[in-house]
């Protein structure tokens, strides 16, 4: 670049250290931008090794549903295959998970493989039915209660593992419920692109087993999660004043041939689906406007069960919130102790020896009565040991039991 302004104070390196922080300059890109050429579609398949399909050609699967900041998703899993589906549902009635199993089923079956069970908890059971019912569908395999499926049990762990390190390389500290719905999708896509010691391949991913589709750099990898877009509009007609692009956070790949990515607009909120965009450096304005619509989500992702208690969020006894150890109520316990041990000896014959131990102290307190008066203390006088006469045995009161001990006076 010739530098071609006389007495201008930016040199040529200055605006190629602006252009790294700051980006392209959106207002240019809206004003500017034209319509890109599409990509050609290729059609390509997949080389599958016939072994692998014969070998494999009935598939027992496992399937459960979990939830990420209460929102609940429908997870299968195949055996052996080890591909992993994931859906979103809108509820857990049994219409809306039927209708997700469906699509399911109809992938395997178009790959020329056939389910031939469901294993899943007993919450279930009311689906049993409705797959038995399905044309040459599978059977329903239930665990009794209180037992679960290992298998899809650990995936679940696996994924959510996956969508906390994808949250946490977020710049946000709230995000909408759109976002959080496409990052548990795009975790459990990019988690089936790489074989798996469970799989039947060592060299081929489950995806490619199953789609033909293996990972490409440009249509699935060129742009994060999270990232801050200009996205090139496709509006009709060209010649208007609205502006030819507008910000956006990629949601990841769409799984189209082309190479789109799924974005969620910043002026609407919504999901949009282009081919064409531009990365910005993301400024604090982005991120506050991405905090605004998921202030009514949590900051740290939260994992429950169908009841809505908390997984995993277990605080340690003795620890408080500052991370100091509270040291234990020592006198609390104490206190217990012996309101229990009191409560034992008034129940328990053996607390009878420890009665008649309490009467005898009593007969042998002394009262200010039966003490007689001694004589003045004289200086330099030996002092006399007076002999210590016996005191008369009180009076016997029934039902009482006395010390055989014997009392004397004091002088």
């Amino acid at each position: 670049m010739v530098h071609k302004i006389k007495n201008c104070p930016v040199s040529t390196k200055d605006t190629e250290v602006a252009l790294d922080i700051w980006g392209k300059n959106i207002h240019k890109l809206q004003g500017t931008q034209v319509r890109t050429k599409p990509k050609h579609v290729e059609g390509f398949k997949l080389a599958i090794p016939k072994e692998l399909e014969k070998f494999q050609k009935d598939v027992f699967m496992t399937a459960d549903i979990f939830f990420v900041n209460g929102i609940p998703f429908f997870l299968t899993l195949s055996r052996k295959l080890d591909f992993t589906a994931v859906t979103h549902l809108k509820n857990r009635n049994i219409s809306s998970i039927f209708t997700a199993f469906k699509p399911i089923y109809g992938f395997y079956r178009r790959r020329g493989f056939r389910i031939t069970t469901v294993h899943a908890d007993n919450e279930f059971g009311p689906l049993q039915e409705l797959i038995n019912d399905m044309p040459a569908g599978p059977s329903m395999n239930l665990a009794s209660a209180r037992e679960h499926v290992p298998e899809i049990e650990r995936r679940i762990r696996v994924v959510k593992e996956r969508v906390r390190a994808l949250r946490c390389s977020l710049l946000f500290n709230k995000i909408p419920a759109l976002m959080t719905i496409h990052m548990v999708l795009h975790a459990v896509k990019m988690l089936t692109n790489f074989p798996t010691k469970a799989g039947v391949s060592a060299t081929m991913s489950p995806r490619e087993l199953l789609t033909d589709e293996s990972l490409d750099y440009k249509k699935h990898l060129c742009q994060q999660f999270g990232d801050y877009c200009q996205v090139h509009e496709e509006d009709e007609p060209r010649n208007s004043q609205t502006p030819r692009t507008q910000g956006a956070i990629c949601m990841g790949p769409s799984g189209n041939a082309q190479g789109g990515f799924k974005f969620m607009t910043l002026r609407t909120c919504k999901k949009i689906t282009h081919r064409a965009w531009d990365e910005i450096p993301m400024p604090d304005t982005v991120r506050d406007r991405v905090n605004l619509p998921g202030k009514d989500q949590p900051e740290l992702l939260t994992f429950t069960d169908r009841k809505g208690r908390p997984i995993g969020e277990v605080k340690p006894t003795g620890v408080d919130s500052a991370g100091e150890t509270q040291a234990p109520q020592n006198s609390e316990i104490i206190n217990d102790l012996a309101t229990q041990a009191a409560d034992e000896m008034v129940a328990t014959p053996e607390a009878q020896p420890n009665q008649e131990l309490e009467l005898a102290a009593d007969d042998m307190a002394i009262s200010q009565d039966e003490i007689e008066p001694t004589a003045p203390i004289v200086e330099d006088a030996a002092p006399t040991a007076a002999p210590m006469e016996a005191q008369a045995e009180p009076e016997a009161i029934p039902g009482v039991r006395r010390s055989s001990r014997a009392k004397f006076q004091a002088k």
